[in-house]
């Protein structure tokens, strides 16, 4: 009777112990995959102008890189190959164009995202179709103003590598230009300025970055879509709003004053120290 029960509990621990196996087994193999959640907008038209906007996630630190496959499963260009990318939400453009620069016959396209982990080992592929082409010509608009339709992520950290995409649509055949203002309403950073875009829409990346190529600091940021039309005439502009924020901020240094002694220098370290220990 004892042996029976023993041999029972062995058992049962043992079936335990696999199910756990399998289970976790299976959520790691969930967790290590890439995932392309979407590609807006699709169809869409080069030949316009037009861009689409790949958002998909990395679930762990890795070497990645991105491709465009035609229908054929040939691959036709090689948008991005990043060593190091941070796990998390990010986003890549394509124009619509080959390797060669040149645009892409109408037809479904594969957007994927393959890597490694920084320990080397495979992350499943994700991957999406794309339509290039077979869009309508945009309709005449009923006031001549440009419309921020969009900014994903709403909240981005910079320092991550990461960035956010600024959706926005164009009235008519007009001069486009596309920056980014600080709180104080002053501008740090031009991301495009562009004459003679065609009336449709359209998807800028913007990297966190001012003028100078460096990080911004954490705050509400406003980006302005403005222009004029062909003939002359100002269009209304638009704005949306994206906020840029560190996870880990590095406090400055004291500035010293004119006529302070260096008491009041190590006392003001001390304080800023203490102040940023406490946050």
């Amino acid at each position: 009777m004892f042996n029976r029960s023993l041999r029972w509990i062995v058992s049962s621990a043992s079936v335990a112990l696999m199910l756990l196996f399998v289970t976790s087994a299976a959520m790691a193999q969930t967790a290590s995959a890439f995932r392309v959640t979407s590609i807006l907008p699709s169809p869409f038209s080069p030949s316009l102008g037009q861009s689409t906007t790949a958002t998909y996630t990395v679930p762990v630190l890795c070497n990645l890189r991105i491709a465009v496959r035609n229908s054929a499963g040939t691959e036709i260009r090689q948008i991005v190959n990043y060593v190091g990318m941070p796990a998390g939400t990010r986003t890549r453009v394509w124009d619509g164009k080959d390797r060669n620069g040149v645009i892409v016959p109408n037809g479904v396209y594969t957007i994927f995202v393959e890597g490694k982990t920084s320990s080397g080992a495979a992350i499943a592929t994700g991957s999406a179709p794309v339509t290039v082409g077979a869009t309508t010509t945009p309709p005449t608009p009923t006031t001549g103003a440009f419309k921020v339709t969009g900014i994903t992520p709403s909240s981005f950290d910079a320092s991550k590598a990461q960035t956010a995409t600024i959706a926005y649509t164009v009235p008519v055949l007009s001069t486009v230009r596309v920056a980014v203002r600080n709180s104080a309403g002053t501008e740090i950073r031009q991301i495009i300025s562009s004459t003679g875009v065609t009336a449709g829409s359209y998807t800028r990346v913007w990297d966190g970055k001012n003028t100078s190529g460096l990080v911004v600091a954490d705050g509400v940021y406003t980006v302005a879509v403005s222009g004029a039309s062909s003939t002359g005439t100002a269009l209304t502009t638009a704005t949306g709003t994206v906020t840029v924020a560190t996870t880990t901020v590095t406090p400055p240094p004291p500035t010293p004053t004119a006529g302070g002694d260096l008491g009041q220098l190590v006392e003001g370290c001390g304080r800023a120290n203490y102040d940023w220990f406490k946050s």
